[in-house]
């Protein structure tokens, strides 16, 4: 199955959203702040993910990340 399949744009979008708040970290520096970064600017009142966006986030490893 196709990546686009798995990761839609909502997803995709989130994840550049947190790549942008990290100074543009590279993904194997980015995947272990994602989580973090979620929880600070969900805090701060900047952005609410859906739990399956959250979710997908949660499982994507450095090489989804990288394609996405």
């Amino acid at each position: 199955m196709p990546i686009a399949w798995i990761y839609n744009g909502a997803v995709r979008t989130a994840l550049i959203l947190l790549w942008k708040a990290s100074n543009c970290l590279c993904t194997k520096r980015l995947r272990p702040f994602m989580l973090m970064l979620i929880d600070g600017m969900e805090g701060q009142g900047h952005r609410d993910l859906d739990l399956s966006i959250k979710a997908k986030l949660r499982q994507m490893s450095t090489a989804a990340i990288d394609r996405s």
